[in-house]
């Protein structure tokens, strides 16, 4: 009965020491964009994405996509900021629906993307 005490007791601790730990297991979540999704507003000057948790900035992209005609966007050298954030200057966006199409690696060693979409107004 000792040895199988001692045995499950050692399961534990290695299980316990071999778990990632809560920081290292999170993927990068969206907490709040600029302009905000489903926003209508004059053309943005920049766009501003900030998730959970540090993200790898290098290895992170961002495309505007607009409507028919318009030209899409690679966004991918960001302007200085926190580590959980990216910030890119914008051109003046035609008016219409526009979507940000976002890629970023997370702490944890993954990549995780998503969209954020606004309109902009008629000037």
């Amino acid at each position: 009965m000792r040895r199988l005490l001692v045995r499950l007791g050692l399961m534990v601790i290695a299980a316990a020491v071999l778990a990632p730990s809560r920081e290292t297991s999170a993927h990068a979540l969206l907490l709040d964009s600029i302009p905000k999704a489903g926003a209508t507003e004059a053309s943005p000057p920049r766009l501003v994405l900030r998730f959970n948790g540090r993200i790898e900035k290098r290895l992170s992209r961002v495309v505007m996509v607009g409507g028919p005609g318009a030209p899409s966007l690679t966004l991918d050298a960001p302007e200085a900021s926190s580590a959980d954030t990216l910030v890119y200057p914008l051109p003046v966006l035609a008016p219409g629906r526009w979507e940000a199409r976002w890629r970023v690696l997370s702490v944890d060693g993954h990549f995780t993307e998503g969209r954020v979409r606004f309109t902009v107004r008629e000037p």
